[in-house]
């Protein structure tokens, strides 16, 4: 029996493995007849071969780190920005930032003299007791 060029896992069969460096999350995959780990970013089939760079995980969805909350604290806090008129704090995006920037952002949120800091740093802290 030869193997799948392109196999994708059931949702409930995939196994879950993290970057070494970078913690990006993703899954085993078969892409051009080669493993493969699809990186989980929602819709996106983005993928890369450097299979060796990536560490197995327990089984199951992994429970999420310091980056994963920053990064819902940042569409929250783009949401809320939105909201209140500070459309130029609306259009970031996290990939965009430097990385000192994305750095400060996972461990302390907005700066605090940034436009309407009081209110995205209650949105940032309450994100964070919830998903810790």
């Amino acid at each position: 029996m030869t193997e799948a060029v392109t196999w994708d896992p059931d949702p409930s069969a995939r196994q879950w493995h993290r970057h070494k460096e970078t913690s990006d999350r993703g899954w085993l995959v078969r892409r051009e007849g080669k493993p493969a780990i699809r990186y989980d970013r929602g819709a996106h089939d983005q993928y890369v071969f450097n299979v060796g760079e990536w560490e197995p995980l327990a089984e199951g969805l992994p429970v999420l780190n310091a980056a994963h909350i920053a990064q819902v604290c940042f569409e929250a806090d783009k949401k809320l920005c939105w909201a209140l008129g500070h459309i130029d704090l609306a259009g970031r995006q996290w990939a965009d930032l430097h990385e000192k920037t994305r750095a400060k952002w996972i461990t302390d949120g907005p700066l605090s003299k940034s436009p309407a800091y009081a209110q995205r740093k209650k949105l940032y802290d309450a994100i964070q007791e919830c998903l810790r």
